[in-house]
């Protein structure tokens, strides 16, 4: 046979053979780009898909928070207000996906029978905390909504009693964040697998601070909590899911069937060649797993991209033709070189339309090796390299990207290497302009040296997605969050959405609002040339805000403030409104709550003294007007502070509320009564005479003296003292009628209790006398102006000096030495008996401190102490700085108590008598037996001595009773422990009968009148 025929016979194979084997390694290429793009595709509706799980989970989060918020803000919440602000939220729609919302309460051990009692005692009969045990403290669910079907069986179950669900709880208490708890049951369940889920939040007492674990920890009241089973979850998002995607969903990291929350897994052999992805979403404290896998639908719903099968046919074809050629070659030299020629330029041509499609490509391919080095690269977007290809090219991936980024680039390129193909991962990489994202699809060259393994890696910048996802989870935060409401509709005013917040304030429901006018919302209030001029500005400006009155579902019209705006599209044209409402009921109630404090009493709900004053300018006027008299009556409850000290503040207040009433009730309709201090009304009563308020007064004393009940069976009774002032004869403006009645009460008083005064002129000029007292005491103390008198007190048996009182007189530059008894009840009334008092204690100190300087014998000097001063907080910290200030030993400085504050049986008065007794001070009672001391409260009291009143003293020589009096005090007084001092005394047969009597002291003009520091000293230095 020829040469010739052998090689054109063998030519012509091996050169089919070759075409074929250039076309089986370009369409394998080509069939790699073609499922790559297959998997972006993919990853994008898997990234919608945990778009909104991740969506609805902060949903859940969000109502979480905003319950914790109500519960907070409240002292305390009823099963109904729980329902209504439950049933508010709208949680039971099918499409929430929530079993329940509960509240849970933290209960200590030692708690738990009264627990149990109370819940008993409110809508609960059968409560019982369970499971049964004994535990460090229970959590049991006290409240639950919706409270029907299987969610009744959850009451009472104690959520802690599960380890994990307690890990949880103390998650969330010590953060103060939302946790959520791994894979549970739920109590509704019992008997039935359903995977579920409970989200939490702690809940903190109201007030307390909660910046630190510690105070979060002691501030713990309980926990909000929301359950569902996330098959429930899965099926609530519905058609938001994509259908073509089949999702599992795992608790953490493992993708154990015991950490199976949802689906169902594939048979391996129907799994196979599926598209798949994991997704992991962080949720507090927890992880969940998605595994997401295209079904065959998903391929279906492609546009498949048929390049790869037309390069196999052309290849094939090609292969063919050049193989013939060969043949022609063999055979006719010319002729093959033209055909070679022709077939070049297809190839070539062919050459350039690759080029065109890689370039047309809006990604980069690079190629690697196993190590991550660069091989070469290809894009028609050098702006989307991290460097330029000079520098990069032949480098490592860690010698070019920022650690994080390389480190997930190697990765992929593992995962590649293990399984062929690795998608969805996701970088992120500095560029001048900003930082950009970018997302991988990396697979392994088949062709390549198993032992030098190449990889084809796919990144597409994903920047503006990311941004996208970010700003549409931000605003759809925004819109679901706000606690205002906001809706929106179309060009033809239809609604198309609306916020939790808007169908809260309105009451309807979204689906019911979807497709309807807002004009459903309106009130009537406002007619139709109010809404014309509205929507005349919203076309002509593009927005419009204002207050507007609405009606909600229920039919309840309140004042809402709205802003409505318009939004166009690139051409200018309206096709959406964005409304935006804020409901200013509370804001209206607050105003009026504000304007009724500035006029009335919140306590008794009586006009204060502002609209006093202008209801008597009026009353004034029309009483000048018409010839009449105005009356004006101040009353003030006698001795009402004792009762607020004694019974407390609370009592005080329902007796106060009483007196209002029956003040109101028994007055004419054109009378008005007023509060105007703690314990003193003002009434005021036009077109009323003197006889007529004589009348009125006696009536008012009669109403106030009848027993006010309180709680528990028990009642007080009370007197009042009344001063009236008439016009025009006492003045003719609201000033000068107060100042006459305050001045009349203020005599009443001093007369006693249970009576009424008219002003009168000489109560005026009392009163301005008391003025001039009390303007001329103001700079007294200043100016130096008092000065102490001491007065000596003698043991009843030996006659020697034992003690001194302190006595304080007012040496004025004009006046001269101006007696206590016409300063001290000024002092008193107008205050400044406190710093009269601590400077006569201060000086009283400092003088026995110079006593002692000097040598002299010392004796313990009293001071008299007002009912001012006692109640004073800090009076043993004043009275222990001034004993700091003169060294003094306490026993050397008695305090004489007022009768006044023996007769307070309260806690404050036993403390402080408590403390000062405690400091080493000696007590004593002045003026005992002038009042209406009760023996059982003295008995109660630390004191060291009383001081029998001179009243009783000085009738000694003519009164039997006085002596029966003086006998009884000694005696009594020596039962209970305390020493005796007689003042007032004057004559020997005075100290005779009080010393066969057993007093133990004396006091008197017989001994000494009171003097000088100078003259006592003097008398200490002889008389002993």
């Amino acid at each position: 046979m020829p040469l010739r025929w052998k090689l054109s016979t063998l030519l012509a194979p091996l050169v089919a053979g070759l075409i074929l084997c250039v076309t089986g390694i370009y369409w394998h290429n080509e069939e790699l780009e073609t499922q790559a793009i297959r998997r972006l595709d993919f990853e994008d509706a898997a990234s919608r898909v945990s778009f909104h799980f991740i969506q609805r989970l902060a949903s859940y989060e969000l109502v979480l928070r905003g319950a914790k918020g109500f519960f907070e803000a409240s002292d305390a919440i009823s099963r109904e207000e729980y329902h209504a602000y439950v049933a508010a939220l709208q949680l039971d729609r099918s499409d929430f996906g929530l079993q329940g919302f509960a509240i849970s309460r933290l209960v200590q051990a030692e708690h738990l029978t009264q627990h149990t009692a109370d819940m008993r005692r409110h809508d609960f009969p059968q409560y019982q905390v369970k499971p049964a045990g004994e535990r460090l403290f229970y959590v049991p669910i006290v409240l639950i909504e919706p409270y029907s079907g299987s969610n009744l069986h959850a009451v009472g179950f104690d959520i802690a009693s599960n380890s994990d669900v307690r890990a949880a709880l103390l998650q969330a208490r010590d953060t103060g964040s939302a946790t959520l708890s791994k894979k549970t049951r739920l109590v509704q369940d019992e008997g039935q697998d359903l995977p579920a889920v409970v989200m939490y939040a702690p809940l903190y007492a109201k007030g307390m601070e909660v910046e630190s674990v510690l105070q979060r920890q002691a501030a713990t009241v309980g926990w909000v909590s929301l359950p569902f089973r996330v098959r429930d979850l899965v099926q609530s998002l519905g058609h938001q899911l994509d259908q073509d995607i089949q999702v599992e969903i795992f608790d953490g990291n493992s993708l154990a069937a015991a950490d199976r929350l949802y689906g169902d897994p594939l048979p391996a052999a129907q799994s196979q060649g599926l598209l798949r992805t994991d997704r992991t979403l962080e949720l507090g404290s927890r992880r969940w797993t998605l595994v997401l896998r295209a079904l065959p639908s998903f391929d279906k719903r492609l546009i498949e991209d048929q390049r790869h099968h037309l390069i196999a046919l052309v290849g094939a074809s090609l292969g063919l033709v050049l193989g013939w050629v060969a043949w022609l070659l063999a055979n006719g030299r010319e002729r093959a070189e033209a055909l070679a020629n022709s077939m070049t330029q297809d190839l070539r041509a062919q050459q350039v339309d690759r080029e065109a499609i890689l370039n047309a490509l809006p990604d980069v391919l690079f190629e690697f090796d196993l190590s991550g080095r660069y091989q070469q690269y290809h894009t028609s977007r050098a702006n989307l390299l991290a460097a330029p290809p000079e520098v990069f090219s032949g480098k490592l991936l860690a010698e070019v990207l920022p650690e994080k980024a390389s480190t997930i680039c190697l990765d992929a390129l593992q995962e590649a290497h293990a399984k062929g193909l690795s998608t969805g991962r996701q970088i992120e990489l500095p560029f001048a302009e900003g930082p950009r994202w970018f997302e991988l699809s990396v697979a392994r060259k088949e062709s390549a040296d198993a032992r030098d393994p190449r990889f084809i890696m796919i990144s597409r910048d994903i920047t503006e997605r990311k941004q996208a996802e970010n700003h549409l989870l931000l605003v759809g935060q925004v819109f679901k969050s706000s606690h205002e409401g906001i809706f929106i509709t179309d060009a033809n005013n239809r609604i198309l959405s609306a916020n939790q917040a808007f169908c809260t304030i309105t009451g309807y429901l979204e689906s019911e609002l979807v497709g309807q006018d807002p004009r459903i919302l309106r009130s009537g209030r406002q007619d139709r040339a109010f809404y014309v001029a509205m929507w005349r500005e919203i076309q002509h400006t593009g927005n419009w805000e204002g207050e507007i009155w609405n009606q909600r579902k229920n039919g309840q019209i309140y004042p809402e403030w709205l802003s409505i705006s318009a939004v166009k599209d690139t051409d200018g044209h309206i096709f959406q409104y964005i409304g935006i409402l804020r409901d200013l009921t509370d804001s209206k109630a607050a105003q009026e709550q504000i304007e009724f404090l500035a006029n009335y009493d919140p306590l008794t709900q009586l006009p204060n003294h502002k609209l006093l004053q202008d209801r008597t300018r009026l009353a004034l006027a029309t009483a000048k007007r018409t010839g009449t008299q105005v009356v004006m009556m101040f009353v003030d409850i006698d001795r009402f502070q004792s009762i607020n000290d004694s019974l407390g503040r609370p009592v005080g207040d329902q007796i106060l509320q009483t007196l209002a009433t029956r003040l109101t009730a028994n007055l004419q309709s054109d009378d008005t009564v007023c509060r105007q201090g703690s314990d003193e009304f003002v009434l005021l009563l036009p077109n009323t005479h003197a006889n007529a308020a004589a009348h009125v007064a006696s009536r008012l004393l009669a109403l106030i003296q009848e027993p006010v009940p309180l709680d528990a069976g028990n009642e007080v009774s009370l007197t009042a003292c009344i001063g009236i002032a008439i016009f025009p004869d006492n003045g003719s403006d609201f000033q000068t009628l107060s100042q006459c009645a305050d001045a009349a009460l203020l005599q009443a008083k001093r007369d006693g209790r249970d009576s009424f005064k008219f002003f009168t002129e000489q109560i005026q000029t009392d009163a301005k006398e008391s003025l001039l007292v009390e303007s001329h005491l103001r700079r007294a103390l200043s100016r130096g102006e008092f000065v102490l008198y001491y007065q000596p007190q003698v043991d009843a048996l030996s006659q020697q000096i034992i003690g001194a009182e302190a006595l304080i007189r007012w040496q004025h530059p004009e006046w001269g030495l101006v007696s206590p008894a016409r300063f001290i009840p000024i002092a008193e009334t107008s205050g400044q008996i406190l710093a009269i008092g601590n400077w006569v204690m201060h000086t009283a100190a400092q003088q026995i401190a110079a006593w002692q300087r000097d040598g002299l014998p010392l004796v313990p000097v009293a001071v008299n102490l007002s009912a001012l001063q006692f109640h004073q907080t800090g009076l043993c910290e004043s009275v222990a700085a001034v004993l700091a200030d003169s060294g003094l030993k306490p026993e050397l400085l008695e305090l004489e108590l007022t009768e006044s504050v023996a007769m307070e049986d309260s806690r404050f008065t036993l403390d402080q008598i408590g403390k000062l007794h405690a400091m080493g001070l000696k007590l004593s009672i002045d003026d005992f037996g002038t009042g209406y001391s009760s023996l059982s409260y003295l008995k109660r009291y630390q004191i060291d001595k009383l001081k029998i009143d001179q009243s009783f003293v000085r009738d000694l020589d003519l009164e039997q009773d006085d002596g029966a009096i003086v006998r009884a005090i000694v005696q009594m007084a020596h039962g209970l422990g305390f020493k005796t001092i007689a003042e007032g005394v004057e004559t020997q047969h005075q100290i005779d009968f009080l010393r066969a009597q057993g007093c133990d002291e004396l006091q008197g003009y017989f001994f000494g009148r009171p003097m000088p520091a100078e003259a006592f000293a003097q008398l200490l230095r002889t008389s002993n």
